[in-house]
């Protein structure tokens, strides 16, 4: 992530969050949740972080972060094995 600091006229700090993918592209995160959602929902095996991520070319951290998320709006189900998380879309979640 790149903060951008900037002050406005009453000296308050406005941040500005750019995510970077590691090729340097401007990512929003709307869009990356999109693009994740859309995997899952394709996939009914489940992805992993890392499986996600490099399928994506997104960095892990932006995928944990969409996958808290939609794990906080009960978007995904999650199954642990052995280390590993799977996440895997919720059929039964909001606003399917």
């Amino acid at each position: 992530m790149l903060y951008n600091i900037v002050y406005n006229i009453t000296n308050r700090v406005v941040c500005n969050i750019t995510h970077k993918t590691m090729k340097g592209k401007k990512r929003d995160i709307n869009h990356n949740k999109v693009k994740i959602t859309k995997e899952l929902k394709e996939n009914l095996r489940g992805f992993t972080v890392s499986e996600l991520s490099k399928k994506l070319d997104l960095s892990r951290q932006t995928v944990t972060t969409c996958f808290a998320f939609l794990e906080g709006a009960k978007k995904v189900k999650i199954r642990q094995t052995g280390m590993a998380k799977i996440y895997f879309w919720n059929k039964k979640g909001k606003n399917e």
